[in-house]
């Protein structure tokens, strides 16, 4: 996947999720984001990828603390709950989606 490529197997190791994790992640992401939107998901800066991939498998409450661990099951189910979540001036960028409390909330929403 393009937006994956700037990160090699080494950083995937430090973010403590696999390849194939963050793929699976973004596309599903993506999907929904087509459907919802009809568009292709906007570009997105190398930065804020590996932001969002150093996320993936971690789940943290209001202070910060490490409080789970997710999988892309979890995310399937997360996302799905995102694109029914009515929101004030949201484009639905995945950006949005892994700032905040938003993905938080999804999980507790869905999976808690």
């Amino acid at each position: 996947m393009s937006v994956l490529s700037s990160i090699d197997d080494t950083d995937f190791e430090e973010y403590g999720v696999s390849r194939k994790t963050a793929v699976e992640v973004f596309q599903i992401y993506f999907r929904y984001y087509e459907q919802a939107t009809g568009e292709k998901h906007p570009y997105l800066k190398s930065e804020t990828v590996r932001s969002i991939v150093s996320k993936i498998p971690y789940l943290y409450d209001d202070e910060k603390e490490l409080t789970g661990y997710l999988e892309t099951e979890d995310y399937k189910v997360m996302i799905e709950q995102h694109f029914n979540t009515p929101y004030k001036n949201c484009d639905y960028n995945i950006a949005h989606f892994f700032s905040g409390d938003i993905r938080q909330n999804r999980f507790y929403e869905t999976l808690y």
